[in-house]
């Protein structure tokens, strides 16, 4: 979330992904995030980097527990 808006979905893939399981996927992304759709993250963590990389946030900072806050 960003300012109340919602930003991007991620899930966390399963068993049926074989040496992807666990790992985090964004399934959807809006504005800087729609595009271009990344690999699987190994981990929630660069995940939320990405996002935060994705959306011109400085050092992601302002970032965590997956929310952005200024």
């Amino acid at each position: 979330m960003d300012e109340g808006l919602l930003v991007a979905i991620l899930i966390q893939l399963s068993a049926d992904h074989g040496p992807e399981a666990g790992h985090w996927f964004l399934e959807v992304g809006f504005g800087n995030l729609g595009s271009p759709r990344p690999a699987p993250f190994r981990d929630l963590a660069a995940a939320l980097a990405w996002i935060a990389t994705q959306a011109d946030t400085p050092s992601g900072e302002g970032v965590r527990d997956g929310v952005r806050r200024r």
